[in-house]
């Protein structure tokens, strides 16, 4: 932390001897460190003593967000992307493959995102603790699978239809 630089091992001792230590560079030193931020968020997820999930958003500096009542949250430069892939279709079922494939269609579509990067890890947890991988082989047939998917699903026929009757659609394609 930048308070080391000074000698300062705690905020606390900073406070209580900074003014005296450092004279008018205390002022400014607290301006600085007022402006600094990590420009990081957090997801943190546990199990409360009845062992139901938790979920949480950590923001910088230390703002909390429930995130228990979505049941699902979303960090990050892909932010838009994964929430769109999560909000629809809305879930069929609330299976635990199925949930896994969400999650991970999620990620793979927030992968177009600046900052998003493709490598993909899922650690799954139980509620005693035990945390297994899912394997990469598995995560890049899945993500094959998705790309295969995403590319074969057409445009609704019904709509289709209906745009090539509209008279705006031939107006703006030149028609008359």
């Amino acid at each position: 932390m930048r308070l080391v630089q000074y000698g300062y091992k705690t905020i606390d001792e900073f406070r209580q001897n900074g003014r005296t230590d450092l004279g008018e560079h205390f002022t400014e030193l607290c301006i600085e460190l007022d402006r600094f931020d990590l420009h990081t968020s957090f997801l943190l997820f546990g199990h409360d003593r009845q062992k139901h999930g938790k979920l949480f958003q950590i923001d910088y500096p230390g703002h909390v967000v429930d995130c228990n009542v979505l049941k699902y949250a979303v960090i990050g430069s892909g932010y838009d992307m994964a929430m769109a892939s999560l909000r629809w279709p809305p879930p069929m079922t609330f299976l635990l493959e199925d949930t896994i494939y969400r999650l991970l269609e999620a990620k793979f579509s927030a992968a177009s995102a600046t900052g998003v990067g493709e490598a993909t890890t899922v650690a799954l947890r139980n509620r005693d603790g035990l945390v297994e991988l899912l394997t990469r082989r598995e995560i890049e047939e899945i993500k094959k699978i998705w790309k295969r998917d995403v590319a074969d699903v057409p445009s609704p026929p019904a709509a289709i239809e209906i745009l090539e009757n509209s008279r705006a659609v031939k107006r703006a394609a030149g028609e008359r």
